[in-house]
């Protein structure tokens, strides 16, 4: 008879084997086009996260003290890959191998200390490791400040500024300290005061440039994974707190018959003009650029608003006073749409940290369903529906109540 270790094993690899089966065959059926591809891509990245957490509990049946270990090392890893990114690493290997050595010279680092960090970040399938050479993979690739996807900023942004914050987390998760982020015990104010002071510019570019590189990869699903000419053909869609507008350029290409208005604050709102202005001024005719504060009520009626990862950036109280603000602004046939990340039981680890980030630099957190359908009825709204997309992201559909 099977002890209970032995039968938890068992039906832990039956359950990885299935699993790794039904990868292979949505991942396949991702290659495809139309609705199919769109519910493969869904399936493939649940069958990822479904793969990940049983590796992770694989572990922890196996060899409990190396899961324990791996977790608490995690820091370094952390600025193993912090290192790199300053050092310039990726850029320098560009499309060539080098040996640790020719690295070395070109990042300007010792050779003994590139080789243990390099190998570290090889081991964890950041960069391509040959001997005693190395070059770029599809990961590492994602560190050039050229790449397309560049997560470069991520990093910087990550392993600094929340890693920072993080080092408070144990007093900052204490009764006495319920009102204050382990980042305002650590550094004595709220992170978006800090980032906004004019010494902390640099600081402040590196989040905005972070944000827009963790919103690329969600931007394409929230672009097609919602029919968004169900507005009408006259539709303007207000994109509340919208940062320089990349998903509504986005969105205008993908729906010609679409209009948008862009509203943040004054800085950012020029900033978006110069750069459409210079990018894309085919689609400013269908663009209108308004400087609005969403703690401040708004000036117009609208009937289409779209406010896209910022509620988790604010506790319910703020976040109130936000959707507050929106339905007081809103026509009594329209609609609400906020994209968000919601917290499943199964939830991926990458959400779960990216929850924790929140409480650590803000105070905030990513919610479930429930708790936005709460938090929108106490504002006036009432949740009709959650569009779930093909990646990570969710649209939140309300209507006033």
């Amino acid at each position: 008879m099977l002890s209970v270790e032995e039968t938890k094993f068992s039906t832990l690899i039956d359950k990885l084997t299935a699993t790794l089966d039904s990868l292979r065959k949505s991942y396949n059926n991702a290659e495809s086009a139309g609705p199919t591809a769109v519910r493969a891509k869904q399936q493939s990245l649940s069958s990822l996260q479904a793969l990940q957490r049983g590796v992770a509990e694989l572990t922890t049946l196996i060899a409990p003290k190396d899961a324990i270990t791996l977790m608490t090392g995690g820091f370094i890893e952390t600025k193993a890959l912090v290192s790199a990114v300053e050092l310039g690493v990726a850029e320098a290997l560009g499309e060539a191998e080098l040996s640790t050595a020719e690295l070395a010279i070109v990042v300007g680092a010792d050779q003994g200390k590139l080789r243990q960090v390099m190998s570290l970040l090889a081991n964890r399938c950041i960069f391509h490791q040959r001997g005693d050479a190395f070059s770029n993979n599809a990961v590492s690739a994602l560190l050039r400040e050229d790449d397309p996807m560049s997560m470069k900023s991520l990093v910087g942004h990550w392993g600094t500024d929340t890693y920072r914050a993080a080092l408070s987390l144990p007093e900052g998760l204490l009764i006495e300290n319920a009102l204050k982020s382990p980042w305002e015990l650590q550094v004595g104010e709220s992170f978006y005061k800090w980032v906004h002071e004019p010494v902390n510019a640099a600081s402040s570019t590196k989040v905005n440039n972070a944000m827009q590189s963790f919103n690329g990869s969600i931007q394409c699903d929230l672009v097609t994974g919602f029919d968004w000419s169900s507005l009408g053909d006259t539709a303007t869609l207000v994109d509340v707190g919208g940062g320089t507008g990349a998903i509504d350029l986005a969105l205008l290409k993908q729906w010609p018959k679409l209009h948008v208005e862009l509203q943040d604050l004054p800085d950012v709102i020029e900033q978006a003009k110069a750069e459409w202005s210079k990018s894309c001024p085919d689609l400013c005719s269908r663009a209108s650029f308004v400087v609005q504060d969403f703690f401040q009520p708004q000036l117009c009626i609208h009937k289409h608003y779209f406010i896209k990862q910022c509620l988790h950036n604010w506790g319910d109280d703020d976040c109130l006073r936000i959707l507050g603000n929106l339905r007081k602004s809103i026509s009594c046939d329209g609609r609400l749409y906020a994209a968000e990340f919601v917290m499943t039981p199964d939830a991926s680890a990458i959400k779960h940290i990216i929850d924790v980030n929140m409480l650590a630099l803000v105070n905030s957190l990513q919610r479930t369903e429930k708790a936005f359908v709460d938090l929108f009825q106490k504002a006036g709204f009432r949740v009709i529906t959650v569009h779930q997309s093909t990646g990570a992201i969710s649209l939140i559909e309300a209507v006033p109540s």
